[in-house]
């Protein structure tokens, strides 16, 4: 069901941002099509709704000290307890962006405008629809994620993984080798690598 909404969700947006933009000018394009995915996010994100954003738990502001090359970004330290796997939970704590619906349209509009992409209609449409079925617009800057295992063929198929975010991308590292399931319901070390892997 939850895939079914997404495709329709996919396929709205896409729709929805061709039929007002199409017959624009090519210069007014950037800016039409920044408000109509803003407007469109704006149903997701809004402060009481954040469908799919499931880290979104006992979030407060997080040090911008610790964060310097995120400065200016609303990133927050939410401490989220996964229920995907009843038996098995597992709480850890993720420092997380949950841009607001005008920040994603700008930045999935000059994303598509560096790519060089000339079809922006497309370019714009499938990267917020591909953005939301993602990450429901929930953004790791550090911490773990965790998430059921990808493939059966994973040591623990059914148990909850976690995944290693140091700097906004998933990784491992000398400390980290691989991704591991989470043990004892929790993930690993809860400290930020000190500088960038």
């Amino acid at each position: 069901m939850a895939t079914l909404s997404r495709l329709v969700a996919s396929c709205f947006i896409a729709i929805a941002i061709a039929s007002t933009a199409s017959a624009k000018a090519p210069e007014e394009l950037p800016a039409i099509l920044q408000k109509r995915i803003a407007a469109w996010l704006g149903t997701h994100v809004r402060d009481k709704h954040h469908d799919g954003q499931y880290m979104r738990q006992n979030c407060t502001d997080a040090d911008p000290k610790q964060f310097p090359e995120w400065q200016g970004l609303p990133v927050q330290a939410c401490t989220h307890t996964d229920t995907q796997f009843p038996t098995k939970y597992v709480t850890t704590t993720a420092y997380l962006l949950f841009p607001s619906a005008d920040q994603l349209g700008s930045w999935i509009v000059n994303g598509c405008v560096d790519a060089g992409r000339i079809d922006l209609t497309t370019c714009t449409g499938r990267l917020a629809s591909r953005m939301w079925t993602a990450s429901n617009g929930q953004f790791p800057v550090a911490g773990y994620v965790v998430e059921p295992a990808q493939e059966k063929t994973w040591e623990y198929p059914d148990d909850p993984y976690c995944f290693l975010f140091p700097h906004g991308v998933g990784v491992t590292t000398e400390s980290y080798p691989e991704t591991t399931h989470a043990i004892g319901n929790a993930c690993g070390p809860q400290r930020r690598p000190s500088r960038r892997p």
